[in-house]
C-alpha cells in the first residue's frame, strides 16, 4: 500500500482489461498516490486503440444506463457485428477527417500537395479521402462552425458598415464551403461572387457536384486548383479575401510572407482581410504578434472585431477560432518575414509534459461525448482585455455604427460588464 509508479508497455484493447491493470497497483487499503503511465506514439494506432477502448466503454455504460447511442456509435455498434480490421475502428469519420488535417499544419506547399496525393490500401489518395469526409461532416466541423462565423462578419460588415463585397477570394475554400454557406443562410450577399481556391482539386470537384445537387450554378472559372500564395487574380480587384483555417499549413516566414503580399496584391484599397486560425494554433502573445504581422504587409486591424471567437450555444460541444479583420491602407509590403517575428504555437520546442486525466466519480476516464451540432451563435473575446466579451460581430458593429465606443461610453459616464448566461454573453452598460 506504498505509493508505486507504473509504466505500460501499451494499451489493452477493452476498458475492462485497462481497469484490471490499473486496480493491480491500486489494491484496497490504498493510503498513497499511485501513477499509471501508458507509452504512446503520437500519430499512430496506439491513438486509434486508446480512442477504441473509451468508445467501447462510453458505449456500454449508455447501454447499461438505457440511453440511446448517437448515430456515428450506432454504425460502430453495427460494423462491431462484421469481420472487420481494427483500423476500422480507430476513430469515427469526423476523428479521422480532423486528424488528417493537423498532420499538414506548418508543412507547406510543396510537402501537403505530395501527401494529398499519396495513395492508400484501398487505391484512393488522401485527398480524395479528406475530400469523401468533408462532403459527409463539414456543417458538423470546425470548418462548418467557422464558415458560419465568416459569414456573419460578412454581414454584418456590409448592414453596419456599407461594405461592398462584390467579389470575394475564398482562399483554402474546401469543397466551396462559404460559397455553400453564403447562397444557403446570407440575405446581405446575395449578388456576392466567390472565387474559390484550395491546392486539394478533390475538394473543389466535390464542392461543384455538391453545389449543382442542390440546385445552384456553379461559374468553373471562379474554382482555382492553386495555392494562395499564387491565386492568379487581377490586381486590386477584390473587395474582401478570407483565409479561413488555412495560413497554418505554411511552412515558413518566407511562404507566409508570399501569401500575405498576394492577399494584398488583389485587394482593393479598403478590401477587407478576413483571417480565422484554429484556438491551438496561438497564444495571445502570437495573436498580437501576427497583429503586428498584419499592419507590415498594409493591413490595419480592426481592434473591435479581432479576438477569439467563441461559440455560445451548445456549451457542452465547444469550439473557438482566432479572428483577425483587416483592411488594406496600403500597397506597400515588406519585403521579407522572418520566423522571429512570428511563429505558430505548434511550431515552438517541444517539452515533454504529462496531464493527468481526471476521473468521474465511479472511477472511469472522463472523455468528452462526439455530438453533431452546427454552431451558429458566437461572441467576440478580447485577449488582450483578459478575453472579456464584446459581443458577437453584428452587435460590435451596431456599438460602433452609433458611436458608442467603449471610450466613449466610459466619458459619458457608463461601464461595460459582460454576463454568461444559458443563452450565451450578454453585454451589460451600467450607470
Amino acid at each position: 500500500t506504498k505509493g508505486v509508479s507504473v509504466i505500460g508497455i501499451d494499451l489493452p484493447y477493452t476498458y475492462a482489461d485497462f481497469w484490471q491493470m490499473t486496480s493491480r497497483v491500486y489494491r484496497l487499503g490504498q493510503a498513497t498516490s499511485v501513477q499509471v503511465l501508458v507509452l504512446e506514439s503520437e500519430n499512430t494506432i496506439d491513438e486509434g486503440i486508446r480512442e477504441l477502448i473509451y468508445l467501447k466503454d462510453e458505449i456500454g455504460q449508455q447501454l447499461l444506463d438505457g440511453l440511446e447511442p448517437n448515430e456515428i456509435e450506432k454504425q460502430r455498434i453495427e460494423r462491431g457485428r462484421e469481420n472487420s480490421y481494427l483500423k476500422d475502428y480507430l476513430r469515427s469519420p469526423k476523428n479521422e477527417l480532423e486528424k488528417r488535417l493537423i498532420s499538414m499544419r506548418g508543412k507547406g506547399i510543396s510537402a501537403n500537395g505530395k501527401y494529398l496525393e499519396t495513395v492508400l490500401e484501398d487505391g484512393k489518395t488522401i485527398g480524395q479521402v479528406l475530400a469523401e469526409l468533408y462532403s459527409r461532416y463539414w456543417e458538423y466541423t470546425t470548418s462548418g462552425h467557422n464558415a458560419r462565423l465568416v459569414r456573419q462578419t460578412l454581414d454584418a460588415l456590409r448592414r453596419e458598415s456599407q461594405a461592398e463585397f462584390k467579389w470575394v477570394v475564398d482562399a483554402g475554400s474546401g469543397p466551396l464551403i462559404l460559397e455553400r454557406v453564403m447562397k444557403q443562410e446570407s440575405e446581405e450577399n446575395k449578388d456576392m461572387r466567390i472565387i474559390s481556391i484550395d491546392i486539394n482539386r478533390h475538394m473543389l470537384e466535390n464542392g461543384i457536384a455538391e453545389m449543382q445537387n442542390l440546385g445552384y450554378e456553379v461559374n468553373q472559372e471562379l474554382i482555382k486548383a492553386t495555392p494562395m500564395s499564387e491565386t492568379q487574380i487581377k490586381p486590386q480587384s477584390c473587395d474582401a479575401v478570407v483565409c479561413s483555417l488555412a495560413f497554418q499549413y505554411s511552412n515558413n516566414a518566407e511562404d507566409r510572407a508570399k501569401i500575405l503580399k498576394e492577399a494584398n496584391r488583389i485587394l482593393k484599397i479598403g478590401g477587407y482581410y478576413l483571417i480565422t486560425l484554429p484556438e491551438s494554433s496561438l497564444e495571445p502573445e502570437q495573436y498580437i504578434d501576427f497583429k503586428n504581422v498584419l499592419s507590415k504587409f498594409g493591413f490595419e486591424v480592426n481592434r473591435y472585431l479581432s479576438g477569439k471567437a467563441k461559440a455560445t450555444d451548445y456549451k457542452d460541444v465547444p469550439f473557438s477560432v482566432w479572428l483577425l479583420v483587416a483592411r488594406k491602407v496600403s500597397n506597400n509590403v515588406a519585403e521579407n518575414l522572418t520566423d522571429e517575428e512570428f511563429r505558430f504555437k505548434f511550431e515552438a520546442p517541444k517539452v515533454s509534459h504529462y496531464q493527468e486525466k481526471e476521473p468521474s466519480r465511479n472511477g472511469r476516464l472522463q472523455r468528452s461525448a462526439e455530438r453533431l451540432v452546427k454552431h451558429e451563435n458566437f461572441v467576440i473575446l478580447d485577449p488582450e482585455e483578459n478575453f472579456r466579451a464584446k459581443g458577437s460581430p453584428d452587435e460590435v458593429l451596431a456599438r460602433l455604427a452609433l458611436g458608442l465606443t467603449e471610450a466613449n461610453l466610459k466619458r459619458w459616464g457608463w461601464s461595460v460588464e459582460t454576463r454568461d448566461s444559458k443563452e450565451g454573453t450578454n453585454v451589460i452598460l451600467r450607470k
